[in-house]
């Protein structure tokens, strides 16, 4: 009996005396961006890098990517971030997002307080529960340009549309003109998490012999376009001539919104 206990007890020494488990240094899969399409700015929901809407002087970037499919290991994210104009070196640290619940990943940052004409680069990295980073992902960027200032109409005007004939008025106050406008309506209703329904969108041609800018609709057809009674609310995005290598437009800004009601008679 006693020969079976010293047995039992010196496997529990040597057991107990074995190296740990080695830690996995085996670092998380590389974060997948949201990568900004020709397309994004006449979609419902924009996505990909962009400007954000916002007074003058509000001027943020938004930066997306996609859920990290390592649900149970990745506890956090870090947004690394550059200012050089070459978009490619001296990234620093900018930002750290953890992960409380891995089913709610926080896949958007907002980066805020910028300024116009300075081109901001990002990269996303995965944390580990061992501390392991993963490689960066691919670099973004984006420079962001003055905000039009919107003219007609506004809340202050209060304005109210009987008949199909709308003018909208804006100014751009920089010596720097886009080359387009988008003109941006919505239904001024949030439906949920933030989501105000897109009725009409269009690319506006910069008028460069005025200051001010002017872009009319008028016909039946805006009955189609704008059917409800009630408010909306809209906005002018500039765009700029900055691209990056594949094309795609990398330069804007995108106005404060402002209202007006329409009230059609028959």
């Amino acid at each position: 009996m006693m020969k079976k206990i010293l047995i039992i007890i010196g496997f529990a020494l040597f057991y107990n005396c074995q190296d740990p488990k080695p830690k996995d240094n085996t670092p998380p899969e590389m974060v997948q961006i949201v990568e900004k399409s020709a397309e994004d700015d006449t979609l419902q929901f924009e996505k990909g890098i962009d400007a954000l809407p916002g007074s003058e002087g509000d001027n943020r970037i938004q930066v997306m990517w996609r859920s990290h499919p390592q649900l149970n290991e990745v506890e956090q994210f870090r947004v690394y971030r550059s200012i050089d104009p070459m978009s490619q070196i001296n990234f620093n640290i900018h930002s750290t997002i953890d992960i409380d619940n891995p089913y709610l990943q926080d896949t958007v940052f907002i980066d805020g307080t910028l300024e116009v004409e300075k081109r901001y680069s990002y990269y996303i990295t995965a944390v580990d529960k061992n501390g392991n980073e993963s490689d960066p992902s691919i670099i973004v960027w984006y420079e962001l340009m003055s905000k039009a200032q919107l003219i007609y109409p506004t809340s202050k005007d209060a304005q109210t549309f009987t008949r199909p004939k709308l003018a909208f008025k804006w100014r751009f106050n920089d010596s720097i003109l886009p080359n387009q406008y988008i003109l941006r309506i919505e239904r001024n209703i949030d439906i949920g998490e933030n989501f105000f329904p897109l009725m009409y969108v269009k690319y506006i041609d910069t008028d460069y012999s005025n200051d001010q800018q002017i872009d009319s609709l008028s016909g039946d057809w805006v009955k189609n376009v704008l059917p409800y009674k009630g408010e909306y609310r809209w906005r002018i995005d500039s765009v700029g001539s900055i691209k990056d290598e594949f094309g795609i437009l990398k330069s804007g800004s995108e106005s404060e919104w402002e209202t007006f009601s329409v009230n059609w008679s028959n």
